[in-house]
């Protein structure tokens, strides 16, 4: 459920909300990952769903301000890289099946 609402949000143009929302889910999960092992097969896929928050924010702001001149928020593209950097150098052992399904 958690997964869709942060779909929703990006698919009607709520960047700032998924972001939010995204790092919200990833920080629960994260937490409770300590205590439930088997929270880290949800790992990745929330991750990828953050960094995706991310991503999709760039390209909308991106296009919208290089009409005006505005420099694109890049900080946004090297969250995304980061997150996703991070959660592969955790799980090396699964490198294969995560870069099947990014």
């Amino acid at each position: 459920e958690d997964f869709q609402i942060g779909d929703i949000l990006l698919s009607i143009q709520k960047y700032q909300a998924a972001i939010d929302f995204n790092r919200r889910n990833y920080e629960k999960l994260s937490l409770n990952m300590t205590d439930y092992p088997e929270l880290k097969v949800l790992c990745f896929a929330t991750v990828r769903n953050y960094a995706t928050s991310y991503f999709k924010a760039f390209m909308a702001f991106s296009s919208q301000n290089s009409d005006v001149g505005n420099v694109p928020p890049y900080h946004y593209l090297e969250e995304a890289e980061r997150l996703i950097r991070d959660q592969l150098r955790k799980n090396d052992d699964n490198f294969m099946f995560h870069v099947q399904n990014t």
